[in-house]
């Protein structure tokens, strides 16, 4: 589990949208999300010499806090 990109947990998201579907509102959406931060991680992975723009910096953000909401909930 430590050596999956996101384009992997897309993939498990997908293929278990049943499991999915009790934590999450929209597992399609969270699949698009995980695709909008795959290259954000990417460029500050891989040290692409990328500056995040502001709107990506916000994505990024708010993908954060959507993520620490859905932790919440599984955790509860």
């Amino acid at each position: 589990m430590y050596f999956i990109d996101f384009y992997d947990y897309g993939k498990i998201i997908e293929a278990n949208k049943r499991i999915f579907s009790s934590y999450m509102k929209s597992p399609k959406e969270w699949k698009r999300r995980l695709d909008d931060l795959e290259p954000i991680r990417n460029a500050i992975m891989h040290c692409r010499g990328q500056y995040l723009s502001e709107e990506r910096i916000s994505r990024l953000k708010e993908s954060c806090f959507e993520l620490q909401k859905l932790v919440q909930k599984v955790k509860s």
